[in-house]
C-alpha cells in the first residue's frame, strides 16, 4: 500500500481513513454533514493524494496529447485547463481527466481507479515523438481547497499573490513557506476552489497550515463523504460510479464539454463521433429525487410499473436541500422531467432536473 505523507496529520485530526486505489484516505474527520456545509458556507481542505498525477514534457507534448486526448489540447495556452476523456478504440470512456497547461509541461489529473490505464495508453502511444511521461502520483501531493473562503485562505497560506484563472486554469508558483506549487482553479464542488500540487515533503506543513486558516473562517477538514455529497449535488459523474468503460459519452450529456469533434484525429474519435450523431442514446444520465429521509442503496433497480428501466448509480442526503437526492442511469424513452419511478424498496424516485444546487463555476 503506497504510504500517505499526510498519515501522521490526518492521526491528529483524529481522520476515519478509508482506503482508494491502494492509498489511505481520509473519509471524515468529523460528521460528513457539518463538513459539507463548510464547504458551502465557508472553506473545506481535501486530501485527495491517491489521484493521479501525470507531467508531460517535450516539444511535441501538445500534438502527442491531442492526437490521444478527446478534448483540444492544442488550444491551450499556459495557464489554461480543460476537462477530458480519453476513449477506447470502440469510443467508450477509458477515464475522464481534467489537463493543466503550464509553460514547461500538461499537467494531467486523473480519478484513483484509471491511473494505471492512462499511464499504460500514454506510454504505448509514445512513439518517435519528442515528448515524456513522469507519473508524479506519489512524489507529488494533491490538497484540494473548497469554498466561498478558498480565494483569501489559499493564497494568505502560501503567501503569494494569485493570477485570475479560468476553471481548470493553472499556474506555477513559487511559494516562501513552501516551494514549488502548482495551483489549478477547480470547481470540483460547485463551489470556488483550487487544487493544489505540492512535492510530498512539503505537504504535511501545508495540510496543517491550511486547516489552521480554515478553522478560523469557519471551516473544517474534510472527507471523501462529504466529498461524494458535494458531488452529487452538482449532478456531475464520477468514474467508478457513473461512468465505466462500457460508458458512451452520448449517454453523459455532463461530459460533452470534454470532447471536440472538430479537432481532427484522436483515439476513439470515429465511434464518439458516430454515436453522438445517433437519433438518441439507449440510457441517459438523470438526477433523481427521493420521497424518503434515507437515500436507497447505490446499485437499487429503478422501476416504470413492471419494467427495469435503469439503477441508480450515486446516492446521498443533501444537506442543503435537506432531502435525498441520487444519479440514476435509465433507458433513454423514459428520461422526462418529473417521471417517478419505483425502487427496489418501493420508494418513489422523481427525475430532476441537474445540478441540485446552483454551481458556481463550471
Amino acid at each position: 500500500m503506497p504510504a500517505n505523507p499526510l498519515a501522521a496529520v490526518h492521526a491528529e485530526l483524529g481522520a476515519f481513513l478509508v482506503e482508494r486505489a491502494g492509498t489511505p484516505i481520509p473519509a471524515r474527520f468529523s460528521d460528513p454533514t457539518s463538513e459539507h456545509r463548510a464547504v458551502r458556507n465557508a472553506i473545506g481542505v481535501f486530501d485527495l493524494m491517491s489521484a493521479g498525477k501525470v507531467f508531460v514534457r517535450g516539444a511535441d507534448r501538445a500534438r502527442y496529447l491531442n492526437s490521444l486526448l478527446a478534448a483540444d489540447i492544442g488550444a491551450l495556452a499556459p495557464g489554461r485547463g480543460t476537462y477530458s476523456l480519453l476513449l477506447t478504440r470502440d469510443g467508450r470512456i477509458a477515464s475522464d481527466l481534467r489537463v493543466a497547461c503550464l509553460d514547461d509541461r500538461f499537467v494531467l489529473l486523473t480519478p484513483p481507479l484509471t491511473r494505471g490505464k492512462v499511464l499504460r495508453t500514454l506510454d504505448r502511444h509514445l512513439v518517435s515523438t519528442d515528448a515524456s511521461i513522469d507519473d508524479a502520483t506519489e512524489t507529488w501531493t494533491l490538497l484540494s481547497v473548497q469554498g466561498p473562503a478558498a480565494e483569501y485562505v489559499v493564497p494568505t497560506v502560501l503567501a503569494v499573490l494569485l493570477p485570475q484563472l479560468p476553471p481548470w486554469g493553472a499556474v506555477e508558483l513559487r511559494s516562501p513557506r513552501y516551494g514549488p506549487v502548482v495551483l489549478i482553479r477547480s470547481p470540483r464542488t460547485g463551489e470556488n476552489g483550487f487544487d493544489i500540487l505540492v512535492p510530498v515533503g512539503a505537504a504535511p506543513a501545508l495540510f496543517r497550515r491550511l486547516v489552521e486558516e480554515a478553522k478560523s473562517a469557519d471551516g473544517l477538514p474534510c472527507g471523501l463523504d462529504a466529498l461524494e455529497s458535494l458531488r452529487v449535488e452538482t449532478g456531475r459523474p464520477a468514474y467508478g460510479t457513473e461512468i465505466d468503460e462500457t460508458t458512451l459519452p452520448v449517454e453523459l450529456p455532463e461530459t460533452s464539454h470534454g470532447i471536440a469533434l472538430g479537432k481532427g484525429c484522436f483515439l476513439g474519435r470515429e465511434e464518439a463521433a458516430r454515436s453522438l450523431a445517433a437519433a438518441a442514446p439507449m440510457r441517459r444520465l438523470i438526477g433523481v429525487a427521493f420521497g424518503t429521509a434515507y437515500p436507497p442503496v447505490r446499485g437499487d433497480k429503478l422501476k416504470a410499473g413492471t419494467r427495469v428501466v435503469g439503477k441508480l448509480t450515486s446516492t446521498c442526503f443533501s444537506p442543503l436541500l435537506e432531502r435525498s437526492i441520487g444519479l440514476a442511469l435509465v433507458d433513454a424513452d423514459v428520461a422526462r422531467p418529473g417521471r417517478d419511478f419505483e425502487t427496489t424498496d418501493g420508494d418513489r424516485a422523481t427525475i430532476t432536473p441537474t445540478p441540485f444546487v446552483p454551481v458556481k463555476l463550471t
